[in-house]
């Protein structure tokens, strides 16, 4: 498809370069001189429509051609008087040579003119004196009656003027006005009679003998068709420049190029540097610079001009194939560049960018074991002597010659001073990308990344930096999580491989308690036995509940709750296990009842593990608070209670499994209560929290209110 898009719009370009050379050719047309010495201008826009013995241009012409007929009438007349040829035959002239006669150098001049077989123009002139009458004419005719002659002009000639100044008679179908041709006659340097009549036309089969066939035949080549040429050179660039936004769009976007690794398909040549591109391009288009405006360029479109008359289909064929050759220039290096663009290579492939990363290596040599201080202040020291350097022998020479080279200088000075603002700007913003990545990691997001291409100098080494702290937090985190999979998967399997002979040795218990033994000591050893045995089923069960809430593994069914209901329950539970330890509860509430959404079982195990977690640690003979709350959608339950031990440890670790606040182990328990009552909790759905102050234990479970 884009190959078909290049081809149209190769086409397109070719047709506007054939257009416009065809319309510039004749602004620069050759002035028509009709074989005299003043110039007639070529009329363009003002006659596009007319024909051209309509036109302003023929009108000019067959101005002047009647001026010349008058002036050779004249010079005939005066020739033929008896005072000139008594001159010629007298001995005035015998030493010198008639050649240098001005007269005889018109006549030679206007008789070439003026043939019959050799002009256009066709006229005559009758003067009437007091004695004679002088006949002059171009007619090809014997006859010398004022009748005959008119007849005959008219009859070869559709173009004419006729004066008769006698009898006040003008008559054109030209746009001469009379004054005009009443200025001729009296500008003439030769005298013409009162009783004057003199008429002059143009032939209507005009023949190859003079300009009047040329300039027809230019004339028609320029306005046949000009609008249409006009709506096709405009049409054609409209489609030029539609074309290269499309192709400028889709350049580049075939398949991956294996040169780059790009999504943009690149070719060798877009390895060119793009310094030497430029030079190239330059040289091509160096010859259209020079003849633009030159006498060298209007000579060449004057060539053009005169092959386009001779031969159209040669000329369009000439300036046809050079525009499609500088259509295919120009494709190849404005699509080059684009794809060099789009596949971020346009700059690293530049002698510049080349030049530039051996100056830094180089500064990097020299800076590698300089003070940090030092080489931070260097380039800025080298960048201000540089600023003013450029800046007091730019603004001297401006003030005292004002020439280009002193504005190259502030202007480089400029750019200096912009390319610098750039660099810090560019610096910045990379550093603000780099610390972002940082921010992300910090986070949780382990797999962020910065990318050291896009960033330049000891930033890539900033960039670099940063992504091993991201790989070595993420590897470290993968070990902890294979470490924590592995511990959780062998405290289960250990949990379901004592379960068997744990539930063997519980029975055998129960059968030896069974057992008549009159020995005292059997008897204790058994109930021993018996404690120990079920202390060890509450551990293994604790063990598989808690690595069930730990993998997901366990299913909710959530239903309504009542809140006070619930600690109420709960109260009664641990109703003598509170007294056998002179634990009073004490309970704040609202006088409505508070519902929650949540498993029943779920949550009553929570609320059992930490009524036991107080009834283990808490002060003998204090006070046990519970506080229900409601506010903004959210139940809040908090248990507060003073520990009997101090509180030595933080409330992450004592969420921690296997973590015990009775660091002496002098209680029973697992040290899995509080880790298994957070689990659940957070399993649906709700928040748990520990404070610690002091003795003072706080635990607060918070879930979203039912409606």
């Amino acid at each position: 498809m884009n190959r078909i898009l290049h081809l149209l719009q190769h086409i397109a370009f070719v047709a506007f370069a054939v257009l416009f050379v065809n319309l510039l050719i004749f602004d620069y047309a050759p002035s028509y001189t009709v074989k005299n010495e003043e110039d007639v201008n070529f009329i363009r826009q003002s006659d596009v429509g007319r024909s051209f013995k309509e036109s302003g241009l023929f009108n000019k012409m067959f101005g002047m051609s009647v001026s010349d007929a008058i002036d050779y009438c004249g010079l005939l007349d005066h020739m033929n008087s008896p005072e000139y040829q008594e001159i010629i035959s007298g001995n005035s002239l015998i030493n010198n040579d008639s050649g240098d006669d001005p007269y005889i150098k018109n006549i030679s001049k206007y008789n070439d003119l003026f043939r019959a077989d050799n002009s256009n123009i066709r006229f005559y002139a009758i003067e009437r004196y007091s004695d004679t009458v002088s006949r002059q004419t171009n007619l090809n005719t014997s006859s010398m009656k004022d009748e005959d002659l008119k007849k005959l002009l008219l009859n070869e000639c559709d173009k004419y003027i006729y004066i008769d100044a006698a009898s006040h008679v003008y008559e054109t179908n030209t746009l001469i006005e009379e004054e005009t041709v009443y200025t001729l006659f009296r500008q003439s340097s030769y005298s013409f009679p009162v009783d004057t009549i003199f008429m002059a036309g143009v032939k209507k089969d005009l023949n190859d003998v003079d300009d009047y066939y040329s300039a027809r035949n230019a004339f028609s080549a320029y306005t046949d068709g000009y609008y249409l040429k006009v709506v096709g050179l405009f049409a054609s660039a409209i489609i030029y420049i539609f074309l290269l936004i499309v192709l400028t769009v889709r350049e580049g976007h075939e398949r991956v190029s294996k040169d780059t690794g790009s999504a943009v398909k690149t070719y060798p040549t877009d390895r060119i540097p793009f310094e030497i591109r430029f030079i190239l391009l330059f040289v091509f288009f160096l010859p259209v610079y020079l003849l633009s405006g030159t006498s060298y360029g209007t000579e060449l479109l004057d060539n053009l001009y005169e092959l386009y008359i001779r031969n159209p289909l040669y000329s369009i064929t000439i300036i046809g194939t050079i525009a499609l050759i500088y259509s295919l220039i120009i494709a190849f290096f404005y699509y080059g560049f684009i794809r060099r663009v789009k596949a971020h290579i346009w700059w690293n492939t530049t002698i510049t960018c080349y030049l530039l990363d051996k100056i830094k290596d180089l500064f990097r040599e020299l800076t590698a074991n300089m003070p940090i201080v030092l080489k931070s202040v260097l380039p800025f020291v080298l960048f201000v002597i540089t600023n003013v350097l450029i800046g007091y022998f730019g603004i001297r020479r401006f003030r005292r010659e004002c020439d280009g080279l002193s504005i190259i200088m502030l202007l480089a000075l400029l750019a200096l001073d912009v390319y610098v603002g750039y660099i810090l700007y560019r610096n910045l913003k990379e550093r603000k990308s780099i610390v972002s990545v940082i921010d992300k990691i910090c986070e949780g997001n382990i797999t962020a990344k910065a990318d050291p291409g896009s960033v330049h100098g000891e930033n890539i080494d900033f960039a670099n930096a940063v992504n091993r702290i991201g790989r070595s937090i993420n590897d470290a985190v993968s070990t902890s999580m294979k470490d924590e999979k592995m511990k959780t998967d062998l405290i289960t399997n250990v949990s379901h491989d004592l379960k068997t002979p744990l539930t063997s040795i519980i029975n055998y218990v129960d059968l030896l308690k069974k057992e008549n033994i009159n020995n005292e000591n059997a008897v204790e050893y058994i109930n021993i036995l018996d404690e120990k045995s079920q202390r060890l089923k509450q551990l293994t069960d604790d063990l598989v509940e808690a690595s069930k809430i730990s993998s997901g593994n366990i299913v909710l069914k959530f239903e309504k709750i009542s809140v006070k209901a619930l600690i109420d329950q709960m109260y009664a539970e641990f109703y003598d296990k509170f007294e056998s330890r002179n634990l009073t509860a004490v309970t704040n509430a609202p006088d409505n009842d508070i519902f929650i959404n949540a498993d029943s079982r779920s949550i009553f195990r929570v609320m059992e593990n930490l009524m036991t977690n107080i009834n283990k640690y808490a002060l003998e003979g204090t006070r046990v608070y519970t506080d229900i709350s409601s506010a903004n959608g959210r139940v809040s339950i908090c248990l507060k209670n003073i520990s009997a031990n101090p509180l030595n440890i933080t409330p992450s670790e004592l969420m921690e499994r296997f973590v015990r606040g009775d660091e002496s182990r002098t209680t029973e328990g697992s040290g899995l209560g509080l880790s298994i009552a957070k689990n659940l909790t957070e399993a649906m759905g709700g928040t748990f929290a520990i404070d610690l102050d002091g003795d003072l234990f706080k635990v607060s479970v918070i879930f979203d209110e039912a409606v």
